[in-house]
């Protein structure tokens, strides 16, 4: 067996008669370690005692699950004599050894057999003889957990005395565990029909009493849940070494989290984003939870490796080492020539490398979430700046894993721009376009018109923006808010961060009470006329023109990532339906090939997401908006005392659902729905019941189930909207971009 917890046979012999082992030097067994005065020199504190009871599980684990990769060939074994004074230290380990009792057997055998040998008070219940016949019980590998139970109960009485009274607390316990059993009096950690009351007593009291510490409280739950005097309510071994991993791993995070909570003060942007991110790589693999619990979806809950416990733990303690020598850095306010957070960085990559794709998706905007809350926009400018200039230092492609300063830059300035204009502020440009400028051909594309810009021929896309008259004399709010959105738009990092059309800027025709919105069309497409998905829909009905599966994929994933970054940008879009995403076949081989580069627009109904803020509901196609938030119209409500509904991210979240339906019916929701009738909430009712399960044949489940999560997401007025976008990210966003073919 090679596993570093394992004793090591270096070679055997014979001599006449005998056979002979022999084995590494080891520093002594844990049996001394429990009963010196004296601290082991492997083991200098109690946390490195803790940080290695996981390995000897492990051990127990490989024995009990042998696999030879040399032969292929896989056994069940059982140890048979798991006791103190049978576990080494060796170099900073504890090492499993003395195997002369031990047997591997063939996989579809039972792993029991008449117990022979052993002794000491370590033995399993079902080992020792019974009352009336004192024939040999029967052992397996459940037998070796009870045993491994018993140690760890001496080892924690070991821990939770008082500094240098760790002996005296192991032979108190030795002494309180007296019992009769049959004709002798024993220390052994069972009665006859139980757990030894005194093993109770003693396991009780890191339970329940206050002055218990969190890691005591977790091992002694551990060893309740493992000393069950029934051998098949024990648990596994590989469930034990999860959590006495998970235990040692805790302790570690809570002490780096506790150096850089510290030190918040004096750290710059970089170095708080990556404590930002070593705490939510913490909360997704499980280690803020309760210590004796674990979540359902994280790391720690499920089935690892050796070797994926072991690069974790590494990676951890090389983290552990690189915050002490920043903390350190901080204290003497020492300012080295690198970036201060640069290594932890490339550690903290490692760390989050070892989650799914879908995981560390999830991390990331929960990143971007925590980052917008507390940067401002010239701080993350100048931290992408120094990222960039160091970037010809780095090995490897570790920098396209780095968290991306200008992305949330961006962001930030979508909510300053949404806060200048609840200031009644105009935006820092002025924008406006002159009219007699745009030419013919004008080609109509629903709601929006293209036209020629004089001079450069160049084709442009205008998005018309109306308002009622009642608005005449407020027209200085509307230009606010026309002004703002065209800002928002005209960012030239727009590019690299949504699949939307750069803003030239807008004008305004007073004597048609409306705007028009001026969009540059992308380079590759700027002398060619755009179509809208409606169009696109209508024109592939055929199966051979149709787009394939990883075209719709991957349109649903851009639809549905980019609503998620524009709401956490503060903005709200209002307006989304199939007519405003737009493509450019003339530049694609087929009309279906064009939308895996797909644009959205329709921007001219959004608003900022606040709750002071509003917008009116004229121009958004009203089929695709939420059954709640049309009741502010006159001709659906016949109660005028009904309170407006202002709109909210999950209005925008319906919409989407309802373009995720028509991108996998392939049908425009004219047609899905034109054979429902009723008012439109029974319409959401039948498109739940009905066509949830047809898009599920032709999209899958896991398409399918965000499809409803989109349209039932609204569930009361007062929700977070924090926590709102957090559901959609987790039920939509992350489940669409992991639908592939």
């Amino acid at each position: 067996m090679r596993h570093p917890n394992i004793i090591k046979l270096i070679t055997a012999y014979t001599k006449g008669d005998t056979y002979n082992f022999l084995l590494p030097v080891a520093n002594g067994d844990l049996k001394d370690l429990l009963l010196s005065k004296y601290r082991h020199p492997d083991f200098p504190t109690d946390d490195d005692i803790l940080a290695s009871l996981w390995g000897l599980s492990s051990a127990i684990e490989a024995v009990h699950e042998y696999f030879a990769d040399e032969f292929q060939v896989r056994r069940i074994g059982c140890h048979y004599d798991i006791k103190p004074s049978n576990i080494l230290c060796q170099n900073g380990r504890f090492v499993l050894s003395d195997f002369g009792l031990s047997r591997l057997r063939q996989e579809g055998d039972d792993s029991r057999s008449l117990f022979k040998q052993g002794e000491g008070c370590y033995v399993a219940p079902e080992c020792e003889p019974s009352d009336q016949d004192f024939k040999p019980g029967q052992v397996g590998r459940a037998s070796d957990i009870w045993s491994f139970g018993c140690v760890l109960s001496e080892i924690l009485a070991y821990l939770s005395a008082g500094a240098g009274e760790g002996p005296n607390e192991v032979t108190k316990f030795y002494e309180e565990r007296k019992i009769k059993l049959g004709p002798f009096i024993c220390h052994h950690f069972h009665g006859v029909d139980g757990v030894n009351p005194a093993v109770t007593k003693f396991l009780d009291k890191f339970i329940t009493e206050p002055p218990s510490t969190e890691n005591f409280s977790a091992i002694a739950f551990l060893i309740k849940e493992i000393l069950q005097f029934h051998p098949e309510a024990r648990p596994k071994a590989w469930m034990v070494t999860r959590r006495l991993f998970r235990l040692a791993q805790r302790n570690v995070f809570k002490a780096m989290c506790s150096i850089l909570e510290s030190r918040q003060d004096s750290m710059d942007l970089e170095l708080q984003i990556e404590f930002q991110r070593f705490k939510i790589w913490g909360d997704a693999v499980g280690l803020t939870s309760d210590p004796h619990e674990t979540q359902g979806t994280a790391w720690f809950a499920n089935y690892h490796p050796h070797r994926d416990y072991q690069n974790l733990q590494d990676t951890l303690q090389q983290c552990h080492m690189e915050v002490n020598y920043i903390a350190d850095q901080l204290d003497r306010k020492s300012k080295p020539s690198y970036r201060l957070a640069y290594h932890l960085q490339r550690l903290q990559d490692n760390l989050w490398d070892m989650e799914s794709n879908s995981a560390r998706r999830n991390m990331t905007s929960r990143l971007e979430e925590a980052v917008l809350e507390k940067c401002n926009i010239q701080d993350l400018q100048e931290a992408q700046m120094s990222v960039d200039a160091s970037l010809g230092d780095d090995l490897g492609n570790s920098s396209k894993r780095r968290f991306d300063y200008r992305r949330v830059a961006y962001l930030a300035t979508m909510k300053n721009i949404a806060s200048a204009m609840l200031q009644q502020e105009s935006s820092d440009r002025n924008l406006s376009v002159d009219i007699s400028s745009l030419r013919p051909p004008v080609t109509e594309l629903h709601r929006h018109l293209v036209k020629t810009v004089e001079g450069t021929g160049g084709r442009v896309l205008i998005e018309i923006m109306r308002y009622e008259e009642a608005w005449v004399s407020r027209v200085h709010e509307l230009l606010a808010r026309i002004n703002a959105i065209a800002s928002l738009r005209s960012r030239g990092i727009i590019k690299d961060i949504f699949p939307v059309l750069k803003c030239k800027g807008y004008y305004h025709e007073a004597s048609r009470l409306q705007f028009g919105i001026v969009y540059e069309l992308p380079i590759f497409a700027e002398n060619t006329d755009p179509m809208d998905l409606v169009q696109v829909i209508n024109e592939t009905q055929s199966r051979a023109k149709r787009p394939s599966l990883t075209v719709k994929f991957h349109l649903a994933s851009t639809l549905v990532s980019h609503v998620l970054s524009f709401h956490r940008g503060g903005w709200l879009h209002k307006n989304i339906c199939a007519f405003n995403i737009i493509c450019f076949p003339k530049v694609f081989k087929s009309v279906a090939e064009s939308l895996s580069s797909p644009y959205f627009v329709g921007f001219n109904h959004c608003r900022l997401n606040d709750e002071s803020a509003f917008s009116v509901l004229e121009g958004p196609e009203m089929e695709y908006q939420h059954p709640i938030y049309l009741q502010n119209t006159k001709e659906y409500s016949d109660d005028p005392q009904k309170p407006i509904r202002r709109f909210r991210q999950e209005f925008d979240y319906y919409s989407v659902g309802l373009v995720l339906m028509e991108i996998a019916l392939w049908q425009p929701l004219q047609k899905i729905t034109i054979k429902i009738p009723g008012r439109p909430e029974e319409l959401l009712k039948q498109l739940l019941k009905t066509h949830i399960p047809l898009v599920k044949t032709y999209m899958g489940d896991s398409y399918g189930e965000s499809v409803r999560s989109c349209l039932t997401c609204f569930e009361a007025e007062d929700r977070i909207p924090e926590d709102v976008r957090e559901d959609f990210n987790r039920n939509v966003v992350i489940p669409i971009s992991q639908c592939s073919l």
